[in-house]
C-alpha cells in the first residue's frame, strides 16, 4: 500500500472520530434562543392581551392625513391592536451586540430601562420602559424602516391601564408624506 494512501486513511479516520465525538448541546442552544436578553415587548403585550381580553368600553381615535374619526367600541382584537408593539421586540441573540441599555434603580428596584440601537439598519431604534412599584407602567418605542422609495417612522407608546398610541409617518423619496395616528383609551 502506498504511504500516501495510508496517511489519507489515517487523516480521514481521525476526522471521523473527532466529529463523531463532538457533543452539540441542542438543549443549551434552545435555551439561549428562548432567553430574554432585554425587556420583551412580545411577552409583555401577550400578557396584556390576556389581561384585557374581557374588558369592554374603549374609545378609539384615528387620524389619517388630517382626517379624524372617533369610535366608541365595545371590544377590541388585542392581538391585532398590539401587533406593532410585539413586532418591535429586540430579543434576538444575533442582535445582542446591537443594543445598549441603561437601567435606573431607586431603592434597589428598577424604575427605568432605556435601550438604544447602534445599528441604523435595524427597525427598533429605541425602547424605553418605566416601572412603578416594580410593575411596568409605560412602554415607548421608536422604529425606523428605510426602503428604496420609502422611509417609515413609528412612535409607539403604551401607558398601562390608560391608553396606547401609534404614530406613523411615511415619507416617499418622491416627496409625498402620509401620517397616521391611532389612540385607544381604556
Amino acid at each position: 500500500m502506498n504511504p500516501y494512501s495510508i496517511l489519507q486513511v489515517l487523516v480521514i479516520l481521525f476526522f471521523a472520530v473527532a466529529i463523531s465525538s463532538c457533543d452539540f448541546d441542542v438543549e443549551e442552544n434552545q435555551r439561549l434562543k428562548e432567553n430574554a436578553f432585554f425587556f420583551s415587548t412580545d411577552m409583555f403585550f401577550k400578557d396584556e392581551q390576556k389581561r384585557l381580553k374581557d374588558d369592554t368600553g374603549f374609545t378609539k381615535f384615528i387620524n389619517f392625513n388630517g382626517m379624524e374619526e372617533k369610535m366608541d367600541i365595545d371590544t377590541l382584537d388585542f392581538e391585532e391592536e398590539f401587533a406593532p408593539f410585539r413586532n418591535s421586540d429586540i430579543n434576538k441573540a444575533v442582535w445582542l451586540d446591537s443594543y445598549m441599555c441603561d437601567t435606573t434603580y431607586q431603592q434597589k428596584a428598577i424604575t427605568h430601562i432605556n435601550c438604544f440601537c447602534e445599528n441604523k439598519r435595524l427597525k427598533t431604534q429605541k425602547l424605553s420602559i418605566d416601572f412603578h412599584d416594580g410593575q411596568v407602567s409605560e412602554v415607548r418605542l421608536e422604529n425606523q424602516m428605510n426602503k428604496m422609495l420609502l422611509t417609515t417612522m413609528e412612535y409607539l407608546s403604551y401607558t398601562k391601564g390608560v391608553s396606547y398610541e401609534i404614530k406613523r409617518m411615511q415619507m416617499l423619496k418622491t416627496g409625498g408624506l402620509d401620517s397616521t395616528f391611532v389612540m385607544v383609551k381604556f
